[in-house]
């Protein structure tokens, strides 16, 4: 039913960001649009974080914290 379907949907959502890292390796580049900070942290290089149109925050994924992406987002 409707639960099953959104367990399908989360574990699909997992698999394709497994495999971000191999397809970034092979030399593609990507855009990613996620909310869920961690995985996006997980994935990217680079992170921009958008308020209303504009970039609140860029940097390197790996220098990046969750509490300051957040911040950047709701303008704490």
């Amino acid at each position: 039913g409707e639960r099953d379907a959104a367990l399908l949907q989360a574990i699909d959502m997992i698999c394709r960001l497994a495999r971000l890292p191999s397809i970034v390796a092979e030399g593609s580049s990507l855009i990613i649009v996620e909310q869920d900070i961690v995985q996006a942290l997980k994935a990217a290089n680079h992170v921009y974080c958008l308020q209303e149109g504009r970039i609140a925050l860029a940097g390197a994924a790996a220098t990046l914290t969750r509490e300051a992406i957040s911040a950047a987002y709701f303008g704490a």
